[in-house]
């Protein structure tokens, strides 16, 4: 995901700034719930946060990690939906740039040159949605992680897992024990380098 404050035009950018109120929130802390009110999106300021399903045996899906930058909820405002359709947590200490619903449509209103630009933004959260169901339908665990591992920069350089394996296990509809096997096979495989907590695809 882009940087969403670099897509916001230089002539707007101050009033627009002034919109978001910061909210932070500790580890494990519950931003929103399922079923609540939709109320506004938000955008992550600091830390990372987690968009998830329960279903009702209580099992967890994660749809999403977001990290800095990201939009979170901003395609419900397009979607007339009067709930959040999944929860919010954060998995990190961390903050958001909270986008109250009511203020933001005044804002659109006087400003519609800007909706367009907002479509794209909420389009994009969409698209990796799409993308994650077909991924899981898909591809086995080993093209998930690699493919994971490829969206985070490992190609590149040296890097750490952004959350705990756990999570990541969620994150890939996975066990931790299946996470820690496939991790072992692509390694051993030398399609992945492991150097002590910091893992490159070579």
């Amino acid at each position: 995901m882009p940087n969403f404050w670099k897509l916001i035009p230089q002539e707007i950018f101050e009033k627009f700034g002034e919109l978001p109120v910061l909210k932070t929130y500790g580890k494990g802390e519950i931003v929103f719930s399922e079923q609540d009110e939709f109320t506004g999106f938000y955008v992550v300021a600091t830390g990372k946060f987690k968009v998830y399903n329960l279903n009702e045996n209580g099992k967890e899906a994660i749809l999403k990690i977001s990290g800095e930058e990201e939009a979170i909820a901003a395609p419900l405002f397009f979607s007339g939906m009067k709930q959040y359709p999944a929860s919010l947590e954060a998995i990190e200490n961390g903050s958001l740039y909270f986008f109250e619903i009511r203020r933001f449509r005044e804002f659109m209103k006087n400003n519609p040159g800007f909706s367009p630009i907002f479509a794209s933004i909420t389009m994009q959260n969409v698209h990796y949605l799409k993308e994650k169901v077909s991924s899981l339908m898909l591809h086995n665990l080993r093209e998930r992680m690699l493919e994971y591992l490829k969206q985070n920069g490992a190609e590149r350089k040296f890097i750490h897992f952004p959350i705990p394996k756990n999570q990541l296990a969620l994150l890939l509809d996975a066990t931790p024990e299946s996470i820690s096997r496939c991790l072992k096979s692509l390694e051993e495989e030398k399609i992945i380098e492991i150097s002590g907590e910091q893992i490159k695809i070579p």
